[in-house]
């Protein structure tokens, strides 16, 4: 059976007859040996040469689940009261600094919000989890924010829409509202989501450190150093879903295959255009 903070059973909205089998609820000693996996394979990617590591808290994994109410019911030192909940996340970034050395990156992914009401992840309980990072002693460098989870249908599926509803950049204004909760905030926020163009790669710079850049690149590994000379790079267009597709999956559109034709096809033509060595 699968493993998680607790026994609750992952449901996917309207995706038809459900098929997750309940997890079992992990033991303590289990859960810090979560912690221990993670500082090892920081302390591998190190060794490896590796800049530095995200640890994912978001999307409703692992780690996204333990700081959630709604996935953790947990009445040990991990579950209960918030400072419970991301006691998980702190000792994995404890480790993973361990690993990596005091001048590599650490960076952690977190949910602005799990989009699933009152019983998930919101704003103001990610700025507490932020404002927890900032003062902890494994020095985060980083908080890239994102959003959603399987269960809510949300961000992290890929649905274009979900990007677009108050700005260009998904989660942009949630990164202005936190640094205003938190206006001594020393680590960098980085937004994701919706950066598919250098106007959308300003417009998150106007209220973070940092711009994530995925589907894009997929498209054009080098969109970003393009953006930066502000030369033209490829332009990534969503797709337009059949209409009963759009019935079944309540117009879901998803990037990823379109994405995988034109990044293989920006990568051969780069192959065939450089020289052999």
């Amino acid at each position: 059976r699968p493993r998680a903070p607790s026994a609750g059973r992952l449901r996917l909205g309207g995706v038809g007859p459900q098929v997750h089998r309940a997890p079992s609820p992990l033991a303590t000693a289990d859960v810090e040996e979560i912690a221990d996996a993670f500082g090892a394979a920081a302390k591998r990617a190190a060794a490896w040469g590796f800049d530095g590591v995200q640890i994912h808290a978001a999307h409703g994994y692992l780690l996204s689940q333990f700081l959630s109410p709604d996935g953790n019911t947990r009445e040990d030192a991990y579950g209960g009261s918030p400072a419970n909940r991301r006691r998980l996340l702190l000792a994995c970034c404890a480790r993973c600094r361990e690993g990596l050395g005091p001048d590599r990156v650490l960076a952690v992914k977190l949910n602005v919000s799990d989009f699933s009401g009152p019983d998930g992840v919101d704003e103001a309980a990610c700025a507490e989890i932020v404002e927890a990072l900032d003062a902890d002693a494994s020095r985060v460098d980083l908080v890239e924010l994102s959003g959603g989870t399987y269960a809510s249908g949300m961000a992290c599926l890929g649905d274009a829409a979900d990007f677009r509803l108050a700005s260009r950049v998904r989660f942009a204004p949630h990164a202005r509202r936190l640094r205003a909760r938190l206006p001594g905030l020393k680590l960098a926020l980085m937004v994701t989501g919706g950066v598919d163009s250098r106007d959308a790669a300003v417009e998150a710079l106007a209220d973070a450190d940092v711009a994530g850049v995925a589907r894009a690149a997929c498209v054009d590994p080098t969109a970003a150093a393009k953006w930066l000379l502000s030369e033209p790079a490829v332009s990534l267009k969503p797709p337009r879903p059949l209409p009963w597709l759009a019935t079944i999956f309540g117009g879901r559109r998803s990037y990823s295959r379109p994405s995988v034709r034109l990044g293989r096809r920006a990568l051969q033509e780069h192959d065939a255009s450089s020289p052999t060595l």
